[in-house]
């Protein structure tokens, strides 16, 4: 099995939570959270310690860049309730791939 410094496995599940996610906007709404959970998984499951936290980094990673790609494009979105519900929600599920990715030995 391979084992990955950390910071390699949490870019890496954000690398393949793109790509999904791109595929998703065409295709298939719900596989944007299996997405999610499908980037904290691997970045917990191929870090040299598997510590659920991975996961979250990949949450925090999409997070950002969904704010960097409000303010690229110059939408107006405020950070109100909404936006820390999805925040939260993100965090949620792709802590819960880094929890399934921790359990699989």
């Amino acid at each position: 099995m391979v084992r990955l410094h950390p910071v390699v496995s949490i870019i890496l599940g954000f690398i393949v939570f793109e790509i999904i996610y791109q595929i998703a906007l065409e295709w298939f709404l719900l596989l944007i959270y299996v997405a999610m959970v499908l980037g904290g998984f691997i970045a917990t499951y191929f870090a040299k310690k598997r510590k659920i936290e991975y996961g979250l980094y990949v949450g925090i990673c999409i997070i950002i860049s969904i704010l960097l790609f409000t303010v690229y494009y110059g939408l107006n979105v405020s950070l109100g309730t909404g936006f820390i519900f999805m925040a939260l929600m993100i965090l949620f599920i792709t802590g819960l791939g880094g929890l399934i990715g921790n359990k699989i030995r």
